[in-house]
């Protein structure tokens, strides 16, 4: 590979994860994306082609960002109010999808158990199911669908923001840790029902040297503990949650 060609290489790698890290995407859904875009789940083993045709993907035909009025992007991931794109839905999806194996509640985690899914809840043939225009439903069906079957409270977090003026911020993989943590310790693999134990654990675990809170760690470090949980999920479970419309 040629210096030249090095370079485009890492600069379209860059986007894609800069992109991913805007949209509030773990390694298991921009994984999922990538290869439904170009067939391969890794980007080091696309071309630099194939990472701007991932962009592509992810930007649903261009979009970008919003930015403010001097051109820069709003701070604290914020944007102009809206609705999402339908690439931005196809994300949500996704994670939550994943975001329902890692609570034990989806058997599949594939696209293709998705699709079945949106099928049955839809009636929408699996080839057309990206650009049927019931996505926003959807999300938001699947939403309560976890909050019902796994107990996952999808509310934002308060935090002082500049200024200590108080903002909402919403942490939904945080969200699914703590509703993994109350299935565990219902299942007695875990002890102590408490934000604090929770909180305790989730710090050894990403090797922080206190106790804080989970809401501590990177994004890394929660997406580590969130697959840990769930394995620990999956294997402590007694009974079977049906999926949804089944």
């Amino acid at each position: 590979m040629s210096a030249a060609r090095s370079a485009e290489w890492r600069q379209a790698c860059g986007r894609v994860h800069a992109r991913a890290k805007y949209l509030g995407l773990d390694e298991d859904t921009r994984r999922a994306i990538q290869r439904r875009a170009v067939g391969k789940e890794s980007c080091a083993d696309m071309t630099a082609a194939e990472l701007r045709r991932v962009l592509s993907h992810m930007n649903g035909g261009g979009g970008r960002p919003a930015r403010g009025r001097s051109g820069q992007a709003p701070k604290n991931g914020a944007r102009k109010p809206g609705r999402p794109t339908a690439r931005e839905l196809d994300a949500k999806l996704l994670a939550l999808w994943i975001s329902g194996w890692h609570l034990g509640v989806v058997r599949d985690r594939t696209d293709a158990g998705l699709a079945a899914w949106l099928c049955r809840r839809f009636k929408v043939e699996v080839p057309s199911w990206p650009d049927f225009p019931a996505k926003a439903r959807a999300v938001e069906g699947m939403k309560a669908w976890l909050a019902r079957e796994a107990g996952v409270d999808w509310s934002a977090y308060v935090e002082l923001g500049p200024k200590g003026k108080a903002r909402e911020v919403d942490r939904p993989q945080a969200r699914v840790i703590e509703a993994q943590w109350r299935i565990l310790c219902a299942a007695g693999v875990m002890r102590i029902d408490s934000l604090a134990a929770l909180g305790a654990y989730a710090c050894r675990h990403a090797g922080i040297g206190r106790a804080d809170s989970h809401l501590a760690l990177d994004q890394a470090q929660t997406i580590k503990l969130m697959r840990d949980l769930g394995a620990q999920v999956r294997r402590a479970q007694i009974k079977v949650v049906p999926e949804p419309g089944a």
